[in-house]
């Protein structure tokens, strides 16, 4: 059955019972009639008894309810913080993924550079065993050698004084400080 027509039953067996108990001559159904024989229809001489209100909790049931919404807050915080520690753990990976296919491509450039390298001296070295090119081996005689410059020293650093008068700072403007 739908909940549209286990909610409009329902409806319809309140009602027969508020009708039975209110004195309409409906007829009193086998439900009807478990119901209302579970609760004593009330006469002029009895009157209903007033629930004592309930008391102070037990000190142990009130720490035990806190304990619970105290670990069911800590168990919301550790299921979001291992979701995000996941979610990092996953992203690192796909990252790391990611960096080392690159690392590989650029490694494989390497050796494919390195080996374009080698072929290249390789036809220089045969191109200069030809006769007719123009490439001489290296003479040690022919080496030039260079000396080294002297070294320089720095120069003294002498604090520029401040300027006292007007006819100073004209001169002072004239005179550059430094390139």
């Amino acid at each position: 059955m739908s909940a549209a027509m286990i909610s409009t039953n329902s409806t319809r067996r309140f009602r027969s019972i508020k009708s039975d108990i209110t004195g309409s001559s409906a007829k009193i159904t086998p439900i009807t009639q478990a119901k209302l024989t579970s609760v004593a229809p009330l006469t002029g001489s009895q009157s209903v008894k007033i629930l004592p209100t309930p008391g102070k909790t037990p000190l142990w049931l009130s720490w035990l309810v806190r304990i619970q919404q105290s670990s069911s807050l800590l168990t919301l915080i550790t299921v979001a913080a291992c979701l995000s520690v996941y979610g990092w753990t996953v992203y690192c990976q796909q990252m790391s993924g990611k960096e080392s296919r690159k690392l590989n491509s650029l490694r494989r450039q390497e050796q494919q550079l390195a080996a374009a390298n080698a072929v290249i001296k390789h036809q220089i070295a045969q191109q200069a065993e030809l006769p007719g090119s123009e490439l001489v081996p290296p003479d040690p005689s022919q080496i030039i050698f260079l000396e080294p410059a002297p070294p320089r020293t720095k120069p003294a650093i002498h604090p520029v004084p401040a300027p006292q008068s007007s006819a100073d700072s004209k001169e002072a403007v004239k005179t550059p400080l430094g390139y």
